[in-house]
C-alpha cells in the first residue's frame, strides 16, 4: 500500500503543532486549558508566573493554585461557566506561587468543546506589580490627606493635563 499521502499529512500535522506550540510559548501571558477540573495544558509564561514546571501543573486540579481567600469566587465562576450560566469572562484573583507568595492575576476565560468535553481555556496576566503600586498610591494619598487635615490647608490633585481632578479640604 502506498502511504505517501498519510506520511505527508502526519508531517504537516507535526509542523502545525510545532508552530502553534512555539506561538503559545512566546506569549507573555499565561495560557491554560482545564478539562474536568484539572489543568491539562499550560504555556511557559504560566509556569514562570507561579514557579512550577508544566509537569508539576498538568493533571492537577486548578484549585491547588488558587489563594484560599479567592477559592469561592474562582470555583463558583468556573462552575457557572461550565454550566452555561452567568460568569464574568474576565476578573481578578490571587494565585499561589510555589514559594507561598500570592500572585495577583487578571484572568480571561471561556468554555470550549475539547475532545468531546466542555473545557475552559484562558489567559492570565500577572498584575501583582500594578496592585502593589495602587496600594502605594493609596497610602500616599491618605498620608497627604492626613497632612492636610493636620495643617488645616486645601490640597488639590491634578491629572496629567494639570486639570484639577479632586480637592481635599481639611
Amino acid at each position: 500500500r502506498d502511504i505517501t499521502s498519510r506520511k505527508k499529512a502526519e508531517t504537516e500535522l507535526t509542523q502545525s503543532e510545532e508552530k502553534y506550540r512555539t506561538l503559545i510559548d512566546s506569549i507573555q501571558d499565561g495560557v491554560f486549558l482545564i478539562v474536568d477540573g484539572n489543568i491539562s495544558f499550560v504555556n511557559k509564561a504560566f509556569c514562570k508566573m507561579i514557579g512550577y514546571n508544566a509537569i508539576e501543573i498538568e493533571g492537577v486540579s486548578f484549585t491547588k493554585f488558587v489563594a484560599p481567600e479567592d477559592m469561592d469566587l474562582v470555583v463558583n465562576n468556573y462552575k457557572h461557566r461550565q454550566e452555561g450560566g452567568p460568569a464574568p469572562s474576565s476578573y481578578e484573583w490571587r494565585m499561589l506561587h510555589k514559594n507561598g507568595e500570592k500572585v495577583f492575576v487578571n484572568m480571561s476565560a471561556r468554555v470550549i468543546n475539547y475532545q468531546g468535553k466542555k473545557a475552559t481555556i484562558g489567559t492570565l496576566k500577572d498584575i501583582t506589580l500594578q496592585k502593589k503600586l495602587e496600594q502605594v498610591l493609596l497610602s500616599q494619598k491618605n498620608l497627604f490627606k492626613g497632612v492636610a487635615d493636620a495643617a488645616n490647608i486645601l490640597l488639590t490633585e491634578r491629572d496629567f493635563d494639570l486639570a484639577i481632578s479632586n480637592t481635599i479640604k481639611s
